[in-house]
């Protein structure tokens, strides 16, 4: 309990300071880059600055968008998880949108024809398996392939105050894993472009890339962003429990979709793997319909304070894989790999083995992970 306790204290408050103020509020740093420009802007239901939407701030301020691009969950948080998003027009302003999640993933020179600047600004959760980073990269490629520019409007990452987790192995990529870095990498959107770049991770050769910081930012303080960044992460809590719990997604464990606190509990029908409980009842539209109107049984995460929630570990999925009988536990076994990046240590988590046994494996990893990325930090 001591060892607990003191564990608990070196955790970080959240922030009691002013929010830091995103890059598309600092429009001075930026407005000579987009004057006379045929704007693309990339945004979803999360791009705000004190309650206004991107689109809206830059229309006001005499910018020249000319097409929308929308990733997964849609420009305005339309689309469901992992629900395919079609071209489209955006009802308030009539400009078109470019589905980026769906057939196509990488824009293509039609989908970039009289765009002189690609304009970036989504709101992240710092998790490998957010596929936000996987369209930037995208973005970015294609971008370079036909002599657009980037311009990366920064937001704060929630999770961006450590680095934990497997590094990607080769033969676990994919569009839930694009880059060699691990499951928690702890840098902002403008960061991460930057290392992406410059590790040569996406072929960018020539690429104009511009980062427009944040300011008033500290990475060692979290606080909830203004906006959902994604329709199922309601609260901090679930932001910070997101990095593990996801790991339930290829299983038969409900990570209390169709509840009020998704991604912030998980449990089981019919076995008893923590003291909470809680009842999915989903509405007619929605997906992933596991266990609805079923009583299941597990933990809960949404009446901790966020900095008592558990960073990045495997530990809480090797605990219910041991608690659960019913078998088979995995409904997807590879979609596991993907998500954790390596399959050894997949092998290790079915096995039974500790976060801190697994760790050992990849530290020096890690280790060299956090040296690279040194040159790309901002804050």
């Amino acid at each position: 309990m001591l060892r607990a306790f003191l564990l608990f204290l070196l955790l970080p408050a959240v922030s009691a300071q002013a929010a830091p103020v995103p890059g598309v509020a600092r429009f001075e740093q930026y407005s000579s880059l987009l004057r006379g420009k045929r704007v693309g802007l990339v945004v979803n239901q999360a791009s705000l600055y004190q309650g206004k939407h991107t689109i809206d701030l830059l229309l006001a301020k005499g910018v020249r968008i000319v097409k929308l691009y929308a990733l997964e969950h849609g420009v305005r948080g339309e689309g469901g998880a992992g629900e395919e998003i079609g071209d489209s027009v955006d009802e308030k302003t009539g400009l078109p949108i470019i589905s980026l999640y769906g057939a196509r993933k990488k824009p293509d020179a039609a989908a970039l024809a009289g765009v002189d600047v690609m304009v970036y600004d989504i709101q992240d959760v710092g998790v490998r398996f957010f596929t936000y980073i996987s369209s930037l990269g995208l973005i970015m490629e294609a971008a370079a392939e036909n002599r657009v520019s980037v311009l990366v409007l920064d937001r704060p990452n929630p999770n961006g105050d450590y680095v934990e987790g497997p590094i990607l192995k080769a033969d676990c990529k994919s569009f839930v894993g694009a880059f060699p870095i691990p499951v928690v990498y702890g840098m902002t959107p403008g960061e991460l472009a930057k290392m992406i770049h410059g590790e040569r991770w996406q072929k960018t050769p020539g690429l104009e890339l511009r980062v427009v910081p944040l300011a008033g930012y500290d990475r060692r303080e979290f606080s909830f962003p203004e906006s959902r960044p994604s329709p199922g992460l309601r609260s901090l809590q679930a932001i910070r429990a997101y990095p593990s719990l996801a790991l339930f997604e290829p299983s038969i464990i409900s990570l209390g979709r169709g509840t009020d606190h998704p991604f912030a509990q998980y449990g089981i029908p019919g076995e008893v793997i923590g003291p909470a409980t809680f009842t999915p009842r989903f509405r007619p539209k929605d997906q992933n319909k596991l266990y609805d109107g079923e009583l299941c049984h597990g933990v809960e995460f949404h009446t901790l304070a966020p900095a008592a929630v558990p960073r990045f570990t495997t530990d809480i999925f090797v605990s219910a894989l041991s608690k659960v009988k019913r078998r088979p536990f995995l409904t997807n076994p590879r979609f596991l790999e993907l998500l954790v990046g390596d399959k050894a240590v997949v092998a290790g988590i079915l096995a039974g083995k500790t976060y801190a046994e697994l760790r050992r494996g990849f530290a020096g990893d890690l280790s060299r992970f956090e040296i690279a990325r040194k040159p790309y930090l901002l804050y």
